[in-house]
């Protein structure tokens, strides 16, 4: 069975680019266009990993980051934030706010892939 992902981004280009490129490697994916909608997701499809974009309208994701963290049927999905700050201010956001790892955009699809099975080989 095929690990399922939650991509939480307002930026449909994005959204469509990583789903395209995790279903090529044999994921399986869920989208949401904000914060408000992704935690509904994670609480109803239960994903195996989270790619949360922070910076959103709505619910930030700093602050869904936040509510994932602080839900019992959510505390336990790994985070990947995804971010266009700098490596230094994601990394400390990452630790801040419970996320497992960071991306910066922009970021290669094989990056992406790449972080994403480290942190479900942790799991």
């Amino acid at each position: 069975m095929s690990k399922k992902i939650l991509v939480i981004d307002d930026d449909p280009d994005i959204r469509e680019m990583i789903k395209s490129r995790l279903k090529a490697n044999g994921y399986t994916v869920i989208v949401a266009s904000d914060g408000s909608e992704g935690l509904e997701m994670a609480k109803r499809e239960h994903p195996d990993l989270i790619l949360l974009n922070v910076m959103m309208p709505k619910l930030s994701g700093v602050t869904a980051a936040i509510r994932l963290k602080e839900t019992k049927e959510t505390e336990s999905i790994p985070i990947i934030l995804i971010t266009g700050i700098s490596e230094s201010e994601a990394r400390a956001l990452a630790l801040r706010f419970g996320a497992e790892n960071y991306i910066i955009k922009p970021f290669e699809g094989s990056e992406l892939v790449n972080k994403i099975e480290k942190v479900l080989k942790g799991f």
